[in-house]
């Protein structure tokens, strides 16, 4: 070929036809041909097909097709030769995501080689490759999943199941835990970590934030449920009013024993109300009601947890009296035994799942990018710069079109806080923090 002798060329490929197993001869040629005049070596062609015992089949059925080394194009063509393919070898082709393989293939696939390329997120649905067992990973970058999935396909399979399943069918919700100080907002914290049976190890009292995320799975009701739990330091009250958002459930601690505690209950909820007043500039937003549950803590010297009659009156007349919407109802808890705990949970979870405030249907980039983020933060990342945010929606595929939506999708669930300007976002540059 390089002499320009083809016919010369074929005849010899023709003749080797039994050892290399190549089928058809021409098809073969031509890529060959067009190789050599496109400048690649022909070594690099490492093309090996095991087709049916049956010559009548070969046209159509192959257990192994290897298309290592070559560019997208070009293997494309050798792939499309054929209407079943079990085995696809796409190792080495330099590529950055995986491609867009015919749906005939699809069907039939029950094994695929990616190693030594540059992905970084996989489309491989099951419901889109049902045959598929097996996929090589080694060599990719694949840096928006969990460590221990980047080696087994086992494990990233089973996390990209659950990927699909929370972005086609989770909600995720912001849990605020705001108060008084001194009103029980830490010991409902760690209480609530608990009771989902999450480590309650380096949270204290605080007059700052802190933060956790749950996972509520399918099995416990009929959604997975992701909750970002803030429990909000009491004592300045430029902290709380900044954070106050209109997207959040409410949990409002008081101390059950204090006299105060009604007009303290009121006190809160006129703020909660007065901040999160529906924005002129969001249609959206003016039909929401704030859902606040109103606990009550320091209840630990009781057998079981209970409000004295004349503070649950008295607050149910304050309640109403102001008007406010959105109160869920009393909850009397005991922080320090749990009684009183799986209740607020369960009507919690009632509420979120007959509201679905939250979005469904989300893209799966958007769920892993949040689990992107979860992990820096684990990893002792508390704020991106504007760059290095944009570098991290980029591997997790996240398009410019849809930056602002995802953005602030995560911010009203509590994953990340961003100061920006609604009306210009791409003006702001603003800085990302992962841990308030």
């Amino acid at each position: 070929l390089r002499l320009g002798h083809v016919d010369t060329a074929e005849a010899m490929l023709r003749d080797s036809l039994d050892e290399i197993r190549l089928y058809p001869v021409f098809d073969i040629f031509y890529i060959l041909k067009t190789s050599i005049e496109g400048n690649i070596h022909p070594k690099i062609l490492q093309i090996v097909v095991t087709g049916a015992e049956e010559d009548r089949e070969r046209e159509t059925q192959l257990l192994r097709l290897t298309l290592r080394n070559l560019n997208l194009s070009l293997a494309w063509m050798i792939l499309n030769r054929w209407q079943v393919v079990e085995r696809l070898d796409l190792s080495n082709c330099g590529l950055s995501s995986v491609p867009s393989i015919p749906s005939r293939h699809c069907e039939t696939l029950k094994e695929l080689d990616l190693t030594n390329n540059k992905i970084e997120v996989l489309s491989l649905s099951p419901d889109i490759f049902p045959m598929l067992k097996t996929v090589h990973l080694e060599g990719n970058l694949l840096s928006p999943y969990p460590e221990k999935c980047r080696h087994s396909w086992s494990r990233m399979k089973e996390y990209m199941q659950k990927l699909s399943r929370r972005s086609n069918h989770g909600i995720f919700k912001k849990v605020m835990i705001v108060g008084d100080p001194g009103s029980g907002k830490t010991s409902l914290f760690k209480a609530l970590l608990k009771y989902f049976k999450k480590s309650t190890a380096g949270y204290d009292e605080t007059g700052y934030i802190n933060t956790a995320q749950v996972t509520i799975p399918q099995e416990e009701c009929t959604k997975d449920i992701t909750l970002n739990i803030w429990d909000m330091g009491g004592e300045d009250s430029a902290i709380r009013n900044f954070f106050i958002t209109s997207r959040a459930v409410y949990m409002l601690c008081f101390n059950a024993n204090s006299s105060d505690a009604p007009e303290r209950v009121c006190f809160w909820l006129q703020l909660i109300q007065s901040l999160c007043k529906a924005s002129p500039d969001d249609p959206s937003m003016h039909e929401l009601i704030t859902p606040v549950f109103l606990v009550g803590t320091n209840t630990d010297k009781n057998s079981s947890p209970r409000l004295s009659k004349s503070t649950e009156q008295r607050m149910r007349q304050l309640v109403t009296k102001i008007l406010f919407r959105g109160n869920q109802g009393l909850y009397p808890v005991c922080c320090k035994t749990g009684s009183g705990i799986k209740k607020l949970v369960d009507d919690f979870k009632t509420l979120i799942i007959r509201e679905r405030g939250a979005r469904a249907g989300l893209s799966e980039n958007w769920v892993l990018l949040n689990d992107c983020l979860h992990r820096m933060k684990g990893n002792k990342t508390s704020f991106l710069d504007w760059e290095s945010y944009e570098t991290v929606t980029k591997k997790c595929k996240i398009k410019k079109s849809v930056l602002q939506s995802c953005t602030t999708f995560l911010r009203d669930i509590g994953t990340l806080l961003i100061y920006f300007n609604a009306a210009n976002f791409w003006d702001n540059k603003s800085m990302i923090i992962l841990d308030p």
